[in-house]
């Protein structure tokens, strides 16, 4: 990642030991040995643990020094160590995400907008050590997509209504020049209605998500026929600011919009008797013809799972870099792992999400051979 290549080697002389290299430009930059301990974990020391360790051995006398083993000294120091790679991840800031087999996600960046406060810190501890189900942990993901496509839109709208300054000092602009020639006075009107024709488009594109009001281009239209050959520069002075006003709201808020076509699109290429849409009022929502949205928890376990890493992965695209993902084919049949990693690729178009994916999907894997890694003992062939 950025030129950097880090290697994870397991020891095979102690099996439950591990070494983290880090190389840069050819040249290794670092290196950390891990013992890891029964349960398979890493064992991490708190800042509190530290400074406790750092305590106990500045008070130790010479004498008890000397009756310490080489290797007591070198475990209490070992201990107290800074670890040089965790440094090293947060500096180059890029805050995995990491979604589990059983498809739960961690992230030190990752909570949840519908939980709050010192009791949603304790539900979040509790959703991530029992045996969350996965209707749970796609609500927490939808409502963390939902939150920031919101974000995204009322940032949008604070950059459009910045944008319409430099419009009204275009009409300034225009009342202060001289009239124009019969030519161009032709021109106003059909250049009025062309533009009047696409903005209605675009407004009705961004309708669809509930982001802007429709144009009525039609009625528009009518009125300007009406109005005569030497009154159209007035009504150009009228509308161009009005059009302008329009076309950089909706250019501001153009991310919003192409991510969640994006989103909506993806997931729908997956679906047959369901739609997924989004409104900024009501989120994510899936029709399955009846009068009421269908609750996600509802969906089959394969479509559950789809929407799930496909949320995760836009919500990634604005939280990491590095998306690590445990096999994606659970739950997944044949056709629908064979379209997988191009619907992730998508979600994640124009960004810098690196994904790292562990499978055992053949549909995967024949698919993208040119990026396949294995893995395998060193010394191995």
């Amino acid at each position: 990642m950025n030129g950097h290549e880090i290697t994870a080697i397991k020891e095979s002389v102690n099996p439950s030991g591990c070494t983290v290299m880090v190389h840069f430009g050819g040249e290794k930059i670092l290196e950390e040995v891990y013992e890891v301990d029964s349960q398979g974990k890493i064992p991490r020391r708190s800042s509190l643990e530290l400074d406790a360790i750092t305590s106990r051995l500045g008070r130790l006398s010479a004498g008890e020094l000397s009756r310490m083993t080489p290797r007591e000294i070198a475990r209490l120091a070992d201990l107290s160590r800074e670890d040089h790679y965790v440094n090293y991840l947060s500096e180059i800031n890029i805050a995995p995400h990491f979604l589990a087999d059983d498809r739960r996600m961690h992230g030190d960046d990752i909570e949840d907008p519908g939980i709050d406060g010192d009791q949603g810190l304790d539900a979040r501890r509790v959703r991530r050590t029992r045996g969350t189900s996965l209707s749970v942990e796609l609500d927490s993901a939808i409502r963390r997509v939902n939150e920031l496509f919101r974000q995204l839109v009322i940032s949008g709208n604070a950059s459009g209504s910045r944008s319409t300054d430099n419009v009204y000092l275009d009409l300034l602009r225009r009342i202060a020049n001289v009239g124009s020639s019969p030519t161009e006075k032709d021109e106003i009107r059909d250049n009025l209605r062309r533009r009047l024709v696409g903005l209605a488009e675009r407004t009705s594109r961004f309708n669809e998500f509930g982001l802007a009001a429709p144009l009525d281009a039609v009625t528009f239209s009518r009125v300007l026929e009406k109005i005569p050959l030497d009154r159209l520069e007035i009504a150009e002075d009228v509308l161009g600011p009005y059009l302008d006003a329009q076309d950089a709201r909706l250019d501001a808020l153009n991310e919003a919009e192409t991510l969640i076509r994006t989103l909506v699109k993806q997931v729908n290429t997956f679906f047959t008797d369901k739609e997924v849409g989004f409104t900024v009022r009501n989120g994510i929502q899936i029709d399955a013809g009846g009068d009421e949205p269908l609750p996600p928890g509802k969906l089959s376990s394969g479509e559950r799972q789809i929407l799930l890493l496909l949320v995760n992965t836009i919500q990634a695209r604005h939280g990491t870099r590095l998306f690590l993902i445990d096999e994606p084919e659970i739950s997944l049949n044949v056709k629908w792992q064979r379209k997988l990693i191009t619907a992730l690729l998508a979600c994640a178009e124009k960004s810098n999400v690196q994904f790292v994916i562990a499978t055992h999907s053949i549909e995967i894997i024949t698919g993208n051979t040119d990026r396949l890694a294995r893995l395998t003992a060193l010394g191995d062939k």
